[in-house]
């Protein structure tokens, strides 16, 4: 039976893989020492969404203890991770034990849709809570995950996610619009006809953009994220819940 992180454990966990191992060829490093498969691990998008693809496959083949052993061997020093390591230990960072049909096999189970988040890079440092948010489905195997961060990815490689993603959450702010691989992306969305989600992070007229203008924003209000600090957090909350919420019904409509 495999055992589950609680969502609290889980995003401080994933948080720290992510700032001590950032690029892929230190997760790929850590992996390696772990004795990880490196084929059953999504390499696509950002560090925390990399780091979210290993933490379900270790929950799974139940290798957490052992992964993480590892991959904090070098920063033992850490209050924090002194902290998670004993709750990982003690049994005290996981959820009570159920059945494992509840949770699917994120990893290899292809009938999980993929939600693709198109943003653009200087907004990257912006969308760590909302990231957090749609993690929690994601650790329940509503839907996949892909981040798609330009300036990086070439025409084939982003046609190839389009291609495999149920919708596209499109973050939008002055950059996003400013951004030509942003801009295509959206572009082929809608000739592929794809879902696409405004996602309303900064500022910006998005309504100028004719294939946007009739789609309904998140968060539904019209406000952006970022408009009022207090509220970013329950903002995003509701954005990744309006998220779920679409994909059960895309899902019932296949």
């Amino acid at each position: 039976m495999s055992r589950k992180l609680d969502a609290q454990h889980y995003n401080i966990i994933a948080k720290l893989l992510a700032d001590f191992y950032p690029t892929e060829s230190q997760v790929t490093s850590v992996l390696v020492s772990s004795g990880v498969r490196l084929p059953s691990i999504d390499f696509h998008g950002s560090a925390d969404l990399i780091w979210d693809s290993v933490l379900a496959y270790a929950e799974h083949n139940n290798v957490l203890p052992g992964l993480l052993a590892i991959a904090f061997q070098d920063y033992a020093r850490v209050e924090r991770v002194n902290q998670v390591m004993e709750d990982i230990n003690s049994g005290k960072a996981f959820l009570p034990a159920v059945p494992d049909f509840i949770f699917p096999n994120i990893a290899t189970d292809t009938e999980i849709p993929t939600v693709l988040i198109i943003s653009e890079v200087s907004d990257n440092s912006n969308l760590a809570g909302l990231l957090a948010h749609l993690r929690v489905s994601v650790s329940f195997g509503e839907y996949r995950l892909k981040h798609c961060i330009a300036p990086s990815l070439g025409d084939i490689e982003m046609s190839k996610e389009i291609d495999q993603c149920m919708m596209a959450l499109a973050v939008l702010s002055p950059n996003f619009f400013l951004n030509n691989e942003c801009l295509s992306a959206i572009f082929e969305c809608v000739e592929k006809q794809k879902r696409i989600v405004p996602i309303l992070l900064r500022e910006c007229v998005y309504a100028r953009m004719s294939q946007l203008k009739r789609i309904q924003p998140l968060p539904r209000d019209g406000s952006f994220i970022l408009s009022d600090l207090s509220q970013k957090n329950h903002k995003e909350y509701l954005v990744a819940k309006e998220i779920s919420e679409l994909v059960d019904r895309l899902k019932q409509k296949r």
